[in-house]
């Protein structure tokens, strides 16, 4: 099997974030990435899986249901719904950019 594509690997990031993987999570992002949400921005790859693991730790089970998935030159924008405990629904816009070795650069998270 060859590289995984760009949309390939935005659905793993979706399955690592579900699954509170932060071990795949590391792997996937680039060393300067930047998360955005609709909480702040989290600079460095360090910093964003700090986040996701404080974020991890007040969370129970996490699934992601996609609706919809589109890719453009080095991103991929996807429509999620993030459900929490089976219970609370969260409409999420993310948009994943891409760098030159195909880790995650950027996530830009919308509510929606």
């Amino acid at each position: 099997m060859g590289k995984a594509t760009q949309s390939q690997i935005a659905m793993l990031y979706l399955k690592a974030f579900s699954e509170k993987d932060l071990a795949s999570l590391e792997t996937m992002f680039a060393e300067n990435v930047i998360l955005t949400d609709w909480d702040g921005q989290m600079i460095g790859r360090e910093n964003v899986l700090a986040f996701n693991q404080t974020l991890f730790s007040q969370l129970g089970n996490i699934r992601i249901e996609l609706d919809k998935i589109a890719m453009g030159h080095n991103t991929v924008i996807v429509e999620i719904k993030v459900i929490l405990d089976n219970k609370v629904v969260i409409p999420v816009i993310d948009v994943i950019d891409f760098d030159q070795d195909n880790k995650i650069r950027e996530i830009r998270a919308y509510k929606r």
